[in-house]
């Protein structure tokens, strides 16, 4: 689906970047240029940010800490 019709960016290639360390409409504008004209897709890339922020949330939250026990020589 096209999320900015100004710059022809659709939601796979703002998914594909928040990914990474992208967390707000101004580093998707500065990565791709979605978002740096009208601004009418500021929301849906809000949306989208939010989505992939949940993931990479729920992501961590499965990782089960690994316990470390430590031997001491006799």
């Amino acid at each position: 689906m096209v999320v900015c019709h100004c710059e022809l960016v659709n939601d796979r290639t703002i998914r594909e970047i928040a990914v990474g360390d992208v967390v707000t409409v101004a580093q998707v504008t500065e990565r791709c240029g979605a978002g740096g004209h009208c601004g009418g897709c500021h929301e849906s890339i809000e949306r989208l940010l939010d989505a992939a922020a949940a993931v990479r949330s729920a992501s961590v939250d499965a990782i089960t800490p690994v316990r470390v026990v430590a031997r001491v020589a006799a």
